[in-house]
């Protein structure tokens, strides 16, 4: 009877952990994804002239070049504009001064994908665009269906939630008003 147990429960095991390591193991779409710019599905790669795939690799270097640094102070800066929210006073100057900054920064980045994604599609033919304009056309709907899948999965967690932190408010107002009258008296 033990040795029944046993082989059930390896059974079970194994069974599980092959199912895991199938689902981990599926990959997504075959695209490599630029940067800001365009999704080179694996099979479009394939069809690109050895002379353009080495000029796509080297814009999408110089772009991450431009980028990177940019990224980075737009991090330093956010930090920044919290210290500046966390403040005993609030500089209302500082802190909008701060937040120009970080949407400055935010639409420099924003320019830079634009502009690397136009010289990624110079480099391209006219037929090659419109292939990975198809392309991504579908991975956004693909995406778009996922998210709005998400949202009605969560759609009911999240209005639980409001109505507990809105009855937890309603508690705590009461509590204090039930003290204040209490001291009053």
């Amino acid at each position: 009877m033990k040795t029944r147990t046993v082989v059930t429960i390896c059974i079970a095991l194994l069974t599980v952990g092959i199912m895991a390591s199938t689902a981990y193991s599926r990959g997504g779409h075959s695209h490599e994804k630029d940067k800001k710019g365009y999704y080179l599905k694996s099979k479009m790669m394939k069809m690109l002239s050895e002379e353009q795939r080495q000029q796509l690799k080297s814009l999408k270097v110089d772009h991450a070049k431009h980028i990177i640094p940019l990224k980075a102070d737009m991090k330093v800066k956010r930090l920044e504009l919290k210290q500046l929210w966390a403040a005993d006073e609030l500089d209302e100057d500082a802190i909008l001064a701060k937040s120009d900054e970080v949407l400055a920064i935010g639409t420099k980045i924003r320019q830079a994908g634009t502009r690397h994604k136009l010289e990624t599609a110079k480099l391209l033919t006219k037929e090659q665009r419109e292939m990975l304009t198809k392309a991504r056309h579908h991975l956004d709907g693909c995406k778009k269906k996922a998210r709005e899948f998400r949202g009605r999965r969560h759609h009911r967690d999240r209005d639980e939630e409001r109505e507990m932190r809105h009855r937890d408010r309603h508690e705590r107002r009461k509590h204090r008003d039930a003290e204040e009258e209490s001291e009053d008296e």
